[in-house]
């Protein structure tokens, strides 16, 4: 691959994750299934004092999650 081509596509990656980071901080959960993006979303969010619910997409099959979305 282009090395400009890889540095695009890295950019437009964190573009995307940053609004995904920024929209789901209005809503009640924020669901990935990148670590990464999950571990810096924890970090941010737990800095600004933001109360959204993080979850990766292997919690939704968890039977504890369940139980959370029912109470």
């Amino acid at each position: 691959m282009d090395k400009s081509l890889h540095k695009e596509n890295k950019f437009l990656s964190a573009q995307k994750d940053s609004e995904h980071v920024g929209f789901a901080s209005l809503c009640d959960w924020f669901i990935s299934n990148d670590q990464r993006l999950i571990h810096k979303t924890k970090v941010i969010y737990e800095y600004f004092g933001i109360n959204t619910n993080i979850f990766s997409l292997g919690d939704l099959n968890d039977h504890s999650f369940k139980l959370k979305i029912i109470n």
